[in-house]
């Protein structure tokens, strides 16, 4: 596959994006969920503390300074058997682990027009199968591979024991709004995506389709300047930095635009040379007899072919539909097809240890996964959600299929507190015994996991 052109690929998102066939600008588009929204500045649409600050400006109070802390205690409890993560014995298959986390979050804002934002995290954790709060791969995974320093500072931590503590700075973000124009500079996080559990286009740093907490995305460092040609449309240009313990590797770029185009239909379009790849994608939402339908894809090439760190070319698409019925009940069905993933069992030692898999840039082994959400309100405080993932893999006695089954519980207690229960269990064959343990599974070495979470907001 030929490398894509990185100049060729911003250029026609500009072209587009000047375009006055998609200058429509109605007042309000419908998400999947049937919920009507509408572009705003900034990361987040609407909330009280926007509107306690649009109050204090009307008031002729361009500065003030405002703060909210978050803390929440986390326990886990892990069951493994032969062939998954954490299995020694009968006897010892059991481990507990949990986390106690705070988040003081800071908004000051300097004049018109400007504002910072930070968020300062501290936690204590104690991680049985490992010890991740002590050990800082910030660097090599996830939301730290488009960082330029840590932040991190470890507070306690052993080699003997799985006990650990740290503080880290997550946000850390300044913003300058005037006009139509928007620039963001510092740890922010950058959200792109259509889709339900895969987000193809979110190349900063992307949600696990079982993460049960996605209100705060890491931040990444970054400088973002968007232009809002109309209230339902926007293009940002974004450079985001790579670590500086690795200076072999180059900064990030990145063009995104988004847009309505009708009423019911919201399209974007993505050009980058981010993680090391260059890409082009984009995604189309729109409604079918009352459902939700999304598509959303990404085709990528390694951006410096010689580099052992660079992911192979290849494509990434995922396509889904979702409906609220009557009593509320949401259903959610979405299609994950990466082309680097694996289509048989002796295929995933090989996509195991690749680079895009190491970097958490490839959420799965397969090439092929199913996942199906069901949520409802059960009553009026307490909601439930139930996740199934499947994924098929060719074996020499025929298809066979891995499952996780995820069910949460999650009940209000008060505007500033709630309390969450996660079970979780996977099926499917476990790691090869000799003489390496190896996967033969999406979904089999992972142990059967109940997390309890409680948090509250002061």
């Amino acid at each position: 596959m030929k490398r894509i052109p990185l100049g060729l690929c911003l250029g026609f998102l500009l072209v587009v994006a000047a375009s006055p066939a998609l200058a429509q600008t109605p007042p309000k588009v419908q998400d999947a969920l049937g919920e009507e929204v509408e572009f705003k500045h900034g990361e987040e649409a609407g909330g009280g503390a926007e509107d306690e600050q649009n109050a204090d400006k009307e008031n002729g109070e361009d500065r003030f300074f405002r703060w909210t802390g978050l803390f929440q205690i986390e326990t886990q409890s892990f069951m493994a058997g032969p062939g998954q993560m954490g299995y020694v014995a009968p006897d010892a298959d059991a481990y507990q682990g949990g986390a106690q986390r705070l988040r003081w979050m800071g908004e000051w804002n300097l004049a018109k027009g400007l504002h910072l934002e930070s968020h300062l995290t501290a936690a204590v954790a104690d991680n049985p199968l490992g010890n991740p709060a002590a050990v800082d791969l910030s660097a090599q995974t996830g939301a730290g591979l488009f960082r330029a320093q840590s932040l991190r500072w470890p507070l306690y931590s052993s080699t003997t024991q799985t006990v650990s503590s740290y503080a880290e700075i997550d946000r850390l973000k300044l913003t300058w709004e005037e006009g139509d124009w928007e620039v963001r500079l510092g740890r922010q996080p950058i959200a792109w995506g259509a889709g339900r559990f895969w987000q193809p286009t979110d190349v900063f740093g992307a949600f696990s389709p079982t993460e049960v907490d996605t209100t705060f995305k890491p931040g990444v460092d970054a400088l973002v300047l968007s232009w809002f040609p109309g209230r339902l449309s926007q293009l940002s240009a974004a450079w985001v930095a790579h670590p500086s313990v690795h200076p072999e590797r180059s900064d990030h770029l990145a063009l995104h635009f988004r847009q309505q185009v009708g009423e019911e239909s919201e399209m974007t379009l993505l050009a980058a040379q981010a993680a090391g790849m260059d890409a082009l994608g984009g995604s189309l939402e729109s409604t079918w007899f009352g459902a939700g339908v999304r598509v959303e894809t990404l085709r990528f090439a390694p951006h410096k072919p010689q580099d052992p760190a660079s992911p192979a070319p290849g494509s990434f698409t995922v396509a889904g539909a979702d409906y609220q019925f009557a009593n509320e009940t949401l259903l959610a069905v979405e299609i994950y097809h990466h082309t680097l993933g694996a289509v048989r069992e002796d295929q995933l030692p090989l996509v195991a240890v690749s680079p895009a898999v190491l970097a958490g840039l490839q959420k799965h082994l397969s090439q092929n996964v199913a996942g199906v959400t069901v949520s409802r309100k059960l009553d009026p405080l307490l909601t439930g959600a139930l996740v199934l993932l499947a994924a098929p893999l060719d074996t020499p006695q025929g298809v066979e299929w891995s499952t996780l089954r995820q069910l949460a519980l999650t009940y209000s207690i008060s505007d500033e507190a709630d309390a969450l229960i996660v079970v979780m269990s996977g099926t499917g064959k476990g790691l090869s015994t000799a003489p390496t343990p190896l996967p033969q599974s999406e979904f089999g070495a992972l142990p059967s996991v109940l997390s309890a979470r409680i948090r509250f907001y002061f």
